[in-house]
Formats: C-alpha cells, structure tokens, sequence
C-alpha cells in the first residue's frame, strides 16, 4: 500500500521514493507527496525522473499509480529508487481555487438563509460553486462582500482527523465552519487574494459562482478581493457560527 504523505506538507514539491511496481504506464511508488485522484479536484503532475506524471489512480490493493506519458526515456523497474517532483505552481492554484469554494459557502451561510451548496470540478484555472437558499431574494452582493473581506482579514484555516465516524479529513475554518473534505487546502483565508470571482443568479433561490486564477484570461468583469477594506472592526465573538456540512 502506498504511503500518502502529502497532507503532512503540502509545500513540499520534491522527495526520494522506491519503485514498487510499473504496468500499464503507471509507476507505484512506496511512498509519495503527490495529490490524487479526487473526485472534484484534479490531481497533481510532476515528474518521477525522466517520466512526465500527468495523473494518479488507485490500482488493486490499495496502491497508488502515478500515470505518465509515452517517453523515449525507459521507465524504472521495481527498486529503483527515483526522484521525484510535483508542479508546486499548480498544486497552489488547486488549493487556491478549493479553500475558496469552501470560503464562499460559509460567505452564502453566514449572509442568507443557505440551503445547500454543490462544488463543481477544481482546475488549475477555474472552480465553481453551486448555492442553493431557502426563499427568494438572495442577498449575493452581501455574500461576495463577506467573501472578500474573510480573504482581506486572512482568516486561519486548517485540516484535523475526524475523531468519529464518519471518519477522515476535517476541514475548519478559524474554529467556527467544519467540513468533511478530503482535498487540499490553504492554510489561510489570505492566500485567496490571487481568485477572481463571478457570482450569478440562476433562479429565484440559486446562484453559481465561477472562480478563475487571476490571469490574463480572467474574464473583465470578474471581481477581486485587493482593495476591500478590513474587517477588524468586527469582533470575533460577533462573527457567525456555522453548523457542519461534508464538502
């Protein structure tokens, strides 16, 4: 079984490992730092010496297959010790991209009557997030002004174990929101600063909100949290308290 060492150090773009096995263009190593496979955000790429990793996915027993392109370059047999290196731009851009879906639902919850929220699939480049309220009317100017101030405000966030079923990765944010979530994440709200954000009305209770990288390709009206003025004005205590929800 592959030891899965990346929610230990999620900065960490280089290391050693040893090759268990290689079959059908997918090498297992002993242990890796690479991020993979998720069901909404997309796995890490990198490199295992000459091999170019474009994915992961799980094979038989529980082990992980690090996917690699057809290459001139021989792959490495089982033993070989091989190093390693993860595409730490874009790991960045996925847990950007992430924390600030699971930031603009607690936004959504603590400014309207939210219902339920739906994560759509996290790229290097883009993400989406799905609200549903309860009602009609849902304030979304409140909710993006709240989401920006949170960013500006640069809120702690963290990941613990579950203690009880279910069991797994606990996502929280400054002791207030938990959330059953197994992805990768920031440390905290601050590092949100670099997403751009459009949110829009898909009903009389729903709304979508699409999330970019801020790069030449963000969309022009797309909006950005530089500029927002703090929020330390509001205590702590005043702040909302949310219920938990799996991501």
């Amino acid at each position: 079984m592959t030891n899965r060492l990346h929610t230990g150090d999620l900065d960490r773009d280089e290391f050693a490992a040893r090759v268990v096995d290689v079959a059908d263009r997918a090498i297992v190593l002993d242990q890796t730092y690479f991020f993979g496979p998720h069901r909404l955000v997309c796995s890490d790429t990198g490199s295992i010496g000459a091999q170019r990793v474009v994915g992961l996915r799980r094979t038989r027993c529980g082990t992980l297959g690090h996917v690699v392109t057809d290459s001139e370059e021989p792959l490495p047999s089982a033993g070989d010790v091989v190093e390693c290196h993860i595409d730490g731009l874009r790991r960045y851009r996925l847990r950007q991209l992430h924390t600030a879906q699971h930031l603009m639902e607690h936004a959504a919850e603590a400014t309207n009557e939210l219902r339920a929220a739906a994560g759509g699939p996290v790229t290097p480049d883009s993400a989406t997030i799905a609200l549903d309220f309860d009602g009609t009317g849902a304030d979304l100017s409140a909710v993006t002004d709240w989401f920006a101030a949170a960013v500006r405000d640069d809120y702690s966030c963290g990941v613990t174990s579950s203690p009880a079923p279910p069991f797994g990765q606990l996502w929280h944010l400054d002791g207030y929101g938990v959330r059953q979530c197994d992805a990768i994440h920031l440390p905290s709200t601050g590092g949100i600063g670099g997403v751009r954000y459009v949110a829009t009305s898909t009903g009389p209770s729903r709304a979508c909100v699409e999330l970019w990288v801020d790069t030449p390709h963000s969309p022009p009206e797309a909006h950005d949290c530089r500029g927002y003025e703090s929020r330390t004005d509001v205590a702590a205590d005043h702040r909302p308290r949310y219920t938990g929800r799996s991501a």
